[in-house]
């Protein structure tokens, strides 16, 4: 599963920082049997104080990501301890507000997103021989996939690989028809809570 992958890399990559910045300062790298105490103090000392390799201060995404990977990690292994949300982390969860506050100061803040697709990029890829061509498996592949994805605005390939053709119906309305998508799923961005918008 594609999405488990991905999670259980962000978990490896947030532990192994938090481990390299560990061992570098002489500290044990098993978190695991630290206390409460000890384990905000630690943490309040890695949020003051990681940076990339070159002393650059890390993007406001990938630090998050950092934090939710070793809060991720913990309740894998059999902790109870909710890094961000427990009181008895406020002061090291103060250092890392104070440290997403740097990243902002230092232009590290923003996301960065891919540019638009633009009305050439569109006919390059309709206009390719192979690429969108419907008469090969591949090609009826790339189109559909791409058009869900496109039409749809998707949030990359997640969950691509659950939908099936009953969750979309064509409508017509006014004699005009077009694709509507009927049934909702969970995403990363919409989990289901009552307090999300439609």
């Amino acid at each position: 599963h594609l999405s488990s992958k991905r999670t259980k890399h962000a978990t490896n990559f947030s532990l192994k920082i938090l481990i390299d910045f560990l061992e570098v300062r002489g500290f044990s790298a098993y978190i695991l049997n630290l206390t409460r105490k000890e384990l905000s103090g630690i943490l309040k000392n890695f949020y003051c104080n990681v940076r990339m390799r070159h002393g650059e201060f890390y993007k406001k995404n990938s630090l998050l990501n950092i934090r939710q990977g070793i809060c991720r990690y913990l309740k894998e292994n059999g902790s109870n301890i909710d890094i961000i949300c427990d009181p008895d982390f406020a002061q090291a969860n103060n250092c890392f507000s104070s440290l997403l506050r740097k990243t902002r100061a230092e232009g590290k803040g923003a996301v960065a997103h891919h540019p638009a697709l633009t009305v050439d990029d569109l006919r390059k890829l309709y206009s390719h021989e192979f690429i969108f061509n419907v008469n090969v498996p591949q090609g009826l592949l790339n189109k559909v996939v791409f058009e869900i994805m496109f039409y749809f605005c998707r949030r990359g390939q997640e969950n691509l690989h659950n939908l099936r053709v009953q969750d979309f119906e064509v409508v017509n309305s006014n004699g005009q028809k077009y694709v509507k998508k009927v049934r909702s799923e969970l995403t990363k961005n919409h989990q289901g809570t009552t307090n999300e918008t439609e």
